[in-house]
This record gives structure tokens, C-alpha cells and sequence, in this order.
């Protein structure tokens, strides 16, 4: 994994050990979700979820606060997955929120990558807290 960071705070680029159908190794690119990916964003909702999804308003509000953490990945220039993790305001608490991976992108790592990503939170000492809802 490189670490290159550039104005939005986190970049990283990692080198899956799992296949594509061209049998090259997939680039997953995890970097800060942007205003401009919000349309994308909205799409994997649509896509991934038959309930519960985040409205665009929702995510709008997401991409904007200062308590939360959306982090897209990318394969090449295509979306294929976010993350959203919640902070609470003086804690050490982070709870990953949302995790979505497009369809035809499932079994190929992109979920770990965000994971990993979104474990390290504010720095290596916050705890993520994870639930699955029913």
C-alpha cells in the first residue's frame, strides 16, 4: 500500500491480490469522497440497497460534515465502492456507518480495502465500531 497525501487529506492506492477477468492484478484507488462524486454516490446507493439508502440530501449533508468520513474506491475512473464512518465530537468513537460495493465488483476486495481505510480513522488509536442491521 502507498500513502500519498495530497490536499484532501488521504490517498491511498492499493494492488489487490484478486484477479480481474483480463487476469491483471486490480488498482483500487481510496481516496476522500468530493461534492463532484455525488451523483455517483447516489447511484451505488440505488444499485446496492433495496432499503435504507441514503438520499442524495443525505449524502450532500454527509459529504459536508465535519463529523463524518466518506471514502469512495476506485477501479480506473469508475466508482466502485464507499464507505461512510461517523465521528462523535470529542471521543475516540468512530461507527462505520455505510459500506457499499457495486455489484459487479463483490468477492474482489474492494469491501476489505474500505475497511482498512476506514479503520484508521482519525489516526491508528480510534476503535471502529461496527453493526449490522437487520
Amino acid at each position: 500500500m502507498a500513502d500519498t497525501r495530497g490536499k484532501l487529506g488521504f490517498n491511498w492506492f492499493f494492488v489487490h491480490p484478486m484477479r480481474s477477468a483480463s487476469g491483471k492484478s486490480l488498482k483500487i484507488r481510496v481516496r476522500a469522497a468530493r461534492r463532484a462524486d455525488l451523483d455517483a454516490l447516489v447511484e451505488l446507493e440505488r444499485r446496492v440497497f433495496a432499503t435504507d439508502r441514503l438520499s442524495r440530501p443525505a449524502l450532500r449533508r454527509l459529504l459536508a460534515s465535519k463529523s463524518a468520513r466518506v471514502t469512495v474506491a476506485e477501479v480506473g475512473s469508475r466508482l466502485v465502492g464507499a464507505a461512510v464512518v461517523l465521528f462523535r465530537v470529542h471521543t475516540t468513537v468512530a461507527r462505520l456507518y455505510s459500506i457499499a460495493v457495486a455489484p459487479p465488483m463483490n468477492g474482489k476486495g474492494v469491501a476489505v480495502v474500505l475497511l482498512a481505510v476506514a479503520e484508521r480513522g482519525r489516526g491508528p488509536q480510534v476503535p471502529l465500531h461496527a453493526s449490522r442491521s437487520p
